[in-house]
């Protein structure tokens, strides 16, 4: 897929921004409580997990991370995004033995027992996507640079080795997974994005997420306007950056919301690569999957056919 003008440059100032937010100083607080429901249903999270409250030097507003450290030093981290609403949930117990894990809620719409701070609702819904389609602050740039806060956090307050990165999430979770793939490919290795969204929002589903988004005649933008700021994060742009890097991509079959097809499709524009996989879970719908999860470890152990 051919990249739109602005696409490397996007990724060139984010990496600027990153750099810059890397100087500064770093405040957080832990925050006690109970803990958020399981990642996974059926899933035990971990005692040693607990929660953070960040906020970038220049960010829109704190927001909550949960962390749970792994048994070892030096273990690689494992970066779990949220889905659209960032609802925050426990870390499997059993990461423990691989990773360091985090799992950020970017733009604070998840709070750390498990909620979401529904006052950021804009006309019902979250209102990221809408400022990505208009160009307006609080779009998903920021919601990368909150993301790669949490990993510069980690990289100072665990025993990470953040020189070897995971990516890994469902729906929004997947698609920014394969972009912060992209984005930290120096580091990354491997992405396992689970029923990604945004995939071809700027392409042949672009109207689709136009009108989503578009709720009053004030706020119709022009579709060129449109398209330049959602291939800014569409993975499709994303996945020829991925080249070595192993890449695993699973749909469900029933799923409606983010259907298989364009997981496909999103698998099809992937560099070649010997280790790269697709799998679709037959009967599943959209959402949070013992299944995915499965299947993650198979694929980043070496044991997925």
């Amino acid at each position: 897929m051919d990249g739109l003008p602005g696409i490397d440059l996007f990724v060139e100032e984010l990496r600027e921004r990153i750099d810059a937010d890397r100087r500064a100083e770093t405040a957080f607080r832990i925050i006690p409580g109970s803990a958020p429901e399981p990642l996974y249903f059926g899933l035990p999270g971990s005692p040693e997990a607990y929660s953070v409250e960040l906020k970038r030097p220049d960010g829109i507003r704190p927001f909550c991370m949960r962390v749970l450290p792994g048994e070892r030093e030096d273990l690689p981290l494992l970066v779990i995004s949220p889905g659209y609403g960032g609802t925050l949930r426990d870390i499997p117990a059993e990461l423990r033995e691989y990773y360091t894990t985090i799992f950020p809620s970017p733009l604070g719409y998840g709070t750390a027992d498990g909620g979401q701070a529904d006052e950021l609702r804009r006309y019902g819904i979250w209102p990221v996507l809408a400022n990505t389609v208009h160009g307006e602050d609080e779009n998903y740039a920021d919601w990368l640079l909150d993301a790669a806060w949490g990993m510069e956090w980690a990289a100072r307050n665990t025993s990470a080795d953040t020189n070897f990165k995971i990516f890994a999430g469902c729906s929004q979770g997947g698609a920014m997974s394969v972009i912060l793939g992209g984005v930290f490919r120096d580091t990354c290795q491997a992405v396992c994005a689970d029923e990604p969204f945004l995939v071809d929002c700027s392409g042949e589903r672009i109207y689709d997420f136009i009108a989503t988004v578009v709720h009053n005649p004030a706020q119709i933008v022009t579709v060129s306007k449109a398209e330049r700021n959602l291939a800014n994060v569409d993975p499709m742009y994303y996945a020829p950056l991925l080249e070595g890097i192993p890449v695993l991509i699973c749909s469900g079959s029933e799923d409606r919301q983010c259907p298989a097809v364009y997981n496909k499709k999103l698998f099809d524009a992937l560099p070649d690569g010997p280790y790269n996989r697709y799998v679709v879970h037959k009967g599943r719908s959209h959402g949070y999957s013992v299944q995915f999860h499965r299947t993650m470890m198979r694929f980043l152990n070496g044991e997925l056919p």
